[in-house]
C-alpha cells in the first residue's frame, strides 16, 4: 500500500502524544464554582476577569498559557456532570425562536457518554487576541458566558448555572512547538478517550 510505512509512523506518534498527555500533568489547573459567577451585563472582555476577586488568580495564571493548547472542563462526579449537561440542554431549546439575548452553546454529543465527568473539550491557538487577553483566556471567558456576541459558541455557564453549586475544574495542556494543523487531530483523539458530554468531535 502506498505510504503505508509513513502513515503507520504518524499514527503511532499521535497515539503516543495522546497517551503522554493523559499520563502527564496539565500545564494549568483552575477550579471555580458556578455559584460564584457574577451577574454581569456589560461584557468588556478585558475587565471581566478582574471583576470577581476569586476569579482574578484563575485568569492571571491562565494568561501564562501563550502557545497552542488543549483544554477541558471537568465536574467532580458523574451526577454533577449530568446535571450541568441537562441545564445546558435546556438552554439549547429556545434556539428555534432565537429569543433576544439567546446564546449559542456547544452541539449535542450523539455518543452515549453518560459515565463521563468531562463537560467539554476544546483546543485553542496561541498568541494574544485583539481584546488584550490571550486567545485561550478569551475563549474561557466565552465559555463562562461573558462575551458580547451571543452567537459565538461556548458553554455560556453564567446564563444557566450561575448561583448553582457546581464545582468545575479547567485543565489545560500547552504545546510549545506544535504546528496548529495538528490541533484538531489531537482534539478528536482526546475526545475518544475522555468522552466529553457535549460538542461534536
Amino acid at each position: 500500500m502506498i505510504h503505508e510505512e509513513n502513515t503507520t509512523i504518524i499514527d503511532i506518534a499521535f497515539k503516543k502524544l495522546v497517551d503522554d498527555i493523559l499520563d502527564g500533568s496539565p500545564d494549568y489547573v483552575g477550579t471555580f464554582n458556578t455559584k460564584d459567577l457574577p451577574d454581569l451585563h456589560n461584557y468588556d472582555a478585558v475587565k471581566v476577569p478582574n471583576i470577581l476577586l476569586e476569579m482574578r488568580t484563575f485568569f492571571e495564571k491562565l494568561e501564562l498559557i501563550k502557545h497552542h493548547s488543549l483544554y477541558y472542563f471537568e465536574l467532580k462526579d458523574v451526577d454533577s456532570a449530568q446535571r450541568v449537561k441537562a441545564l445546558l440542554d435546556g438552554h439549547r431549546k429556545p434556539k428555534k425562536k432565537q429569543k433576544a439575548g439567546y446564546r449559542v452553546v456547544p452541539a449535542t454529543n450523539t455518543y452515549d457518554n453518560t459515565n463521563s465527568t468531562i463537560l467539554y473539550l476544546g483546543v485553542r491557538r496561541g498568541a494574544p487576541n485583539k481584546s488584550g487577553l490571550t486567545h485561550l483566556a478569551g475563549r474561557i471567558n466565552q465559555h463562562l458566558g461573558y462575551y458580547k456576541n451571543g452567537s459565538t459558541q461556548g458553554l455560556q455557564l453564567h446564563h444557566y448555572a450561575r448561583g448553582l453549586d457546581f464545582e468545575i475544574t479547567l485543565k489545560v495542556y500547552e504545546f510549545q512547538k506544535l504546528d496548529s494543523n495538528y490541533l484538531n487531530v489531537i482534539e478528536k483523539m482526546m475526545a475518544k478517550k475522555l468522552n466529553p458530554l457535549c460538542g461534536r468531535h
